[in-house]
């Protein structure tokens, strides 16, 4: 195994939680050969440098809370960065509760509905089709913009 790829790849994974994928993808850029890479992998997540659980839950939690993306979003993108889609669900579920989820939703409703200035019923369709387009579930969204008003 390569000692200094090891080493620059713990490195990478210290400064923030990083999923299997992409640590892969990073050796690979730094000219790891496949069996190194398998290597430095297998070494990273014994060492618990990387856990693509905890990744999820982490990534989950941030898009979630500070992005305001919908849970649709949040999974589709775990799955792109090699989460299994049972286990995007599952965390995507588990780090928010629905009251929670719902109370965000409204928020971002309610500063999207303030920024047009269109009639009432554009600006409804307006508003769902850009919660729908963060990732929130349509019948969720029409519901949460028929509270406003």
């Amino acid at each position: 195994m390569n000692l200094a790829l090891r080493d620059k790849a713990a490195r990478y994974c210290a400064v923030e939680d990083r999923c299997s994928q992409t640590v892969r993808r990073k050796l690979r850029e730094w000219g790891a050969t496949p069996d190194e890479e398998r290597e430095i992998v297998d070494y990273l997540i014994a060492e618990c440098f990387v856990d693509d659980m905890r990744y999820a839950r982490t990534y989950c939690g941030s898009k979630l809370r500070y992005q305001h993306w919908g849970r649709i979003k949040v999974a589709y993108q775990l799955r792109i960065n090699g989460i299994d889609s049972a286990v995007a669900r599952e965390v995507v579920q588990e780090v928010m509760t629905d009251e929670e989820y719902v109370e965000i939703m409204r928020r971002v409703a309610d500063t999207k509905w303030a920024s047009l200035r269109v009639d009432v019923a554009t600006r409804r369709v307006k508003v769902i089709s850009f919660l729908v387009s963060r990732g929130y579930e349509l019948d969720l969204a029409k519901r949460v913009v028929c509270d406003i008003q």
